[in-house]
């Protein structure tokens, strides 16, 4: 589970015995690539995300104060030194709005979107909607702040956001297009956040670093090997385009 585990009462878990990674983008090489277990006294820290895996399923009640939002804005310093990925969370106990999905599923858009962990499908999805005490990654190409607003949305507002994300075919035209691919196992796990297609220039964004469980998974596989989420090919005079394609699942079916 991807989670603000900062927020969260201490000890809460101690009968459980996790184990609870964060990302250290100032370290290229951690206890599992860049994850590195969080020491047994440390204090978690509030706006960072946490992994926290356990061995068998537990059942805790999660009590969390409500407090006031600090300004009109929630903030975090994200930074590029290696892999550019920052793995972050909000500490507030209500959703905050972070923009329409629609963007990734353009041919010439090639903002890095925000990711979560869908604990139902094994598998990161792109999100509009940040819940209440939920981690998410997102890639950046320098050290910088990102700020969105801290007042809370509520569940029309996201509905509204999500009917945006019907289309798999977007900006359908002679020069550009792009469409999604979907990888679904016999009982409906499916990856579905992978978009190819043809723009005016080449895009290549990353997936984020792998999870510590994913069920099944679709790569397109982009220079030096890297796994891409999306991959836009510049229109070429010949009109013919290779992606290479990678597959993975961890279960049969």
């Amino acid at each position: 589970n991807m989670v603000a585990y900062g927020s969260w009462p201490k000890n809460v878990l101690k009968n459980a015995k996790p184990t609870i990674y964060s990302w250290n983008e100032s370290n290229a090489i951690g206890d599992y690539w860049q994850y590195e277990a969080l020491p047994k006294n440390a204090k978690a820290v509030e706006t960072v995300g946490y992994w926290v895996r356990i061995e068998s399923n537990v059942e805790f009640s999660l009590d969390l104060p409500l407090k006031k939002a600090e300004s009109d804005s929630l903030s975090w310093t994200v930074e590029k030194s290696f892999s550019g990925w920052n793995m972050l969370a909000n500490p507030y106990s209500w959703n905050l709005y972070v923009g329409s999905v629609d963007g990734f599923k353009s041919p010439e858009d090639e903002t890095s979107p925000i990711w979560h962990w869908n604990n139902i499908t094994a598998r990161y999805d792109i999100i509009d909607t940040l819940l209440a005490n939920e981690a998410f990654w997102i890639q950046v190409d320098r050290k910088s702040t990102i700020s969105i607003s801290s007042k809370p949305v509520f569940p029309a507002v996201k509905a509204n956001s999500a009917a945006k994300k019907s289309s798999l075919l977007k900006s359908a035209t002679k020069d550009s297009w792009s469409m999604m691919l979907v990888a679904t196992t016999e009982d409906g796990v499916a990856d579905s956040w992978n978009v190819l297609g043809v723009g005016s220039k080449n895009i290549a964004i990353a997936e984020p670093p792998a999870g510590m469980e994913s069920a099944v998974g679709v790569s397109f596989v982009g220079e030096d090997n890297a796994m891409l989420a999306k991959r836009i090919l510049a229109k070429a005079s010949s009109e013919e385009y290779t992606w290479k394609v990678q597959l993975n699942a961890s279960q049969s079916g």
